[in-house]
C-alpha cells in the first residue's frame, strides 16, 4: 500500500509511488497492453467518469425528489382549497343561514 509520502498531488495530475495492487484480473489485462502506464490511466479516468456520473444521478435524483414533494404539497394545498371553498359556498347558500339565501329572501320580500 502507498503511505501519503509517496503520493505527489499536483494542479495537474497525481504520481504515486512505489503502488502495490494486488488483483490478478487488473495484471492479467495491463499485461496484455502495449503500455500499461496508459492503461492504468484510462481505468483511473473511467473510474472518475463513472463516480462523476453516479453523483450527477445523485443529484438529480435528489432535485426530482424534491420537485415530486413540492409537487404533492402543492396538490394537497389546492385540494383543501377546493374543499374550503365549497364548504364556503354551502354555508353561504345555506337555506336557512346562508347569508346569500337570506338576500335573496329579502329582495323577494321586497319586490
Amino acid at each position: 500500500m502507498a503511505n501519503e509520502e509517496e503520493i505527489e498531488i499536483s494542479e495537474d495530475g497525481v504520481v504515486i509511488h512505489n503502488l502495490e495492487i494486488d488483483d490478478p484480473a487488473l495484471s492479467e489485462y495491463l499485461s496484455g497492453l502495449e503500455d500499461p502506464a496508459e492503461g492504468i490511466r484510462d481505468l483511473i479516468n473511467i473510474a472518475f467518469e463513472v463516480r462523476s456520473r453516479f453523483t450527477m444521478d445523485l443529484e438529480t435524483q435528489n432535485i426530482k425528489d424534491s420537485a415530486d414533494a413540492v409537487i404533492e404539497r402543492i396538490e394537497e394545498a389546492y385540494e383543501q382549497m377546493v374543499e374550503d371553498l365549497k364548504a364556503e359556498i354551502t354555508r353561504l347558500i345555506d337555506r336557512k343561514t346562508g347569508r346569500l339565501s337570506k338576500l335573496l329572501i329579502k329582495r323577494r320580500e321586497i319586490t
